[in-house]
């Protein structure tokens, strides 16, 4: 008996250091899935920050980008009738068009706040119309190619007052210039200069 219970306590022994094994093997596996799952939860944590800090950023970029005007047609029939129309440079038109072009009456705002209301041909003040400038001098007259060409008035921003003839933007011919105090000058211009 002497020898079986010294087997009998080797196998047991054995069978001890098999379940310690056995043991620790699954301990090593519960913590190597435990480290997975955590690094799967890291991971899909680090994954959503990432989505949100984008598109955190692309918000915060599009809120700081200057707002895009409509350009193009935006009301009414901008082929053949009326209608309202955005220019790529922000200007805007309301008027007439006949095959897509201004031409007939109507309004062209420019972003740099001058105003034109009349006749336009071609695209361009044609004809009769008034010119505001943002200075708060104003024109009143004949147009040709979009320039004061033919008679008109010009009340400039100091109080001066000028009718006479004009051509491509200047005096030309022969006009009155009433002054602030009342003075009258009458005179003939050529290329925006006094000749007489």
């Amino acid at each position: 008996m002497g020898r079986m219970g010294g087997r009998n306590s080797r196998v047991d022994r054995m069978m001890h250091t098999s379940d310690e094994l056995r043991m620790s093997i699954t301990e090593s596996e519960d913590i190597v899935t435990h480290h997975r799952a955590k690094k799967q939860k890291e991971t899909s944590m680090k994954t959503k920050l990432l989505l949100i800090s984008t598109l955190f950023l692309v918000l915060f970029a599009a809120c700081q980008s200057p707002q895009r005007k409509a350009v193009g047609c935006i009301s009414g029939d901008c082929t053949n009738g009326y209608g309202v129309f955005i220019l790529e440079n922000g200007s805007r038109y309301e008027g007439e068009f006949l095959e897509g072009i201004r031409t007939g009456q109507g309004k062209l705002i420019w972003a740099d706040g001058r105003e034109y209301t009349g006749e336009f041909m071609d695209n361009q003040p044609h004809g009769s119309g008034v010119l505001i400038q943002p200075d708060g001098s104003r024109y009143e007259g004949d147009f040709r190619e979009g320039k004061l060409s033919g008679n008109g008035t010009l009340w400039f921003s100091d109080g001066r007052i000028y009718v006479g003839e004009f051509e491509n933007n200047i005096r030309h011919g022969s006009g009155r210039m009433i002054f602030e105090d009342g003075t009258v000058l009458d005179a003939i211009y050529m290329n925006g200069i006094r000749v007489k």
